[in-house]
């Protein structure tokens, strides 16, 4: 099944013995990066469930699978917090070779994101709360043709709450997202979305958990 390297020595017969060492037929892929302090990763192989990990208390995780077959791959992975919040997910391709060991580092996944209240009256608050990267910068996008900033650091735990005034939204329908800038200075992806009403009444939302949806969109 292939030329091997044949190691040559001398048998007690006086003849020669050989070896075959056969070429590894297995590859490694390892994943390296930073989400929120002991979350859940998935990692997904063309769509599917391939191996799940947990970060540590410093957001760090990494994990390595092994692969037989050489070909075309799309990896993705995602995380998810104490509170079955999901961030975004995090995609590349990668063409596996036969017995090459592949690495994929420096990857930082976005916050998780949710909100106190699913319609708010014009002029109350509303919070923009979820987890990152310990004591890391967010920034909060809120939009609905015009576009409002907003910047809050996450605690030493990854939490991080963002009280935003809606007197100065027109009625109507917005969405947030954000981002993240870690203390080394490396920014994540957006984050999911998460929609609300400012409207006449205020309406608090039911936490509930959020499904992932592996495809992405």
């Amino acid at each position: 099944s292939g030329p091997g390297i044949v190691a040559k020595g001398e048998s007690g017969e006086g003849g020669e013995s050989g070896v075959l060492v056969v070429p590894s037929k297995v590859s490694t892929i390892s994943f390296f990066g930073v989400a929120y302090p002991l979350s859940k990763e998935t990692i997904l192989k063309d769509g599917q469930v391939a191996i799940t990990t947990n970060s540590g208390p410093d957001a760090k995780f990494s994990v390595s699978l092994t692969e037989e077959l050489a070909g075309n791959y799309t990896f993705s992975i995602f995380s998810e917090d104490d509170k079955s919040g999901y961030s975004s997910i995090f995609s590349i391709p990668i063409f596996i070779t036969q017995g090459v060991n592949t690495v994929v580092s420096k990857i930082f996944l976005s916050p998780t994101i949710n909100a106190d209240k699913e319609q708010v009256k014009r002029g109350e608050s509303i919070a923009i709360f979820g987890k990152s990267v310990p004591n890391g910068e967010i920034t909060i996008t809120i939009n609905s043709g015009q576009e409002f900033l907003g910047k809050v650091s996450a605690d030493a735990s990854g939490n991080y709450l963002y009280s935003f005034d809606t007197g100065q939204l027109e009625l109507g329908r917005y969405s947030a997202k954000v981002k993240s800038e870690s203390e080394e200075g490396q920014m994540s992806p957006f984050s999911r979305s998460v929609d609300f009403l400012v409207d006449g009444e205020t309406i608090d939302k039911v936490i509930k958990p959020v499904k992932s949806d592996v495809s992405g969109d």
